[in-house]
Formats: structure tokens, C-alpha cells, sequence
């Protein structure tokens, strides 16, 4: 089963997310209080 992907849009800053860049070129938010990576 694949999840549903959602492309980065800078409101997500506004709920304390980033956003990364991995290797493969696909786009992750991080959160910026714990620095944990989001699925």
C-alpha cells in the first residue's frame, strides 16, 4: 500500500514544519521542535 504524497507548501512553516530535500530528490517535512521526520 503507498501512501498519499503531498508536494511542500510553505504554510506547513506555520505548523512548525520544514521541509528536507532526501537523496532521491523527494521533498519530507521535518518538524522544528523535535527534528523528527514526517512520512
Amino acid at each position: 500500500m503507498s501512501g498519499k504524497k503531498r508536494k511542500w507548501s510553505n504554510e506547513y512553516v506555520q505548523y512548525g514544519f520544514t521541509c528536507i530535500t532526501e537523496r532521491d530528490g523527494s521533498q519530507r517535512p521535518n518538524c522544528m521542535i523535535c527534528n523528527a521526520k514526517q512520512f
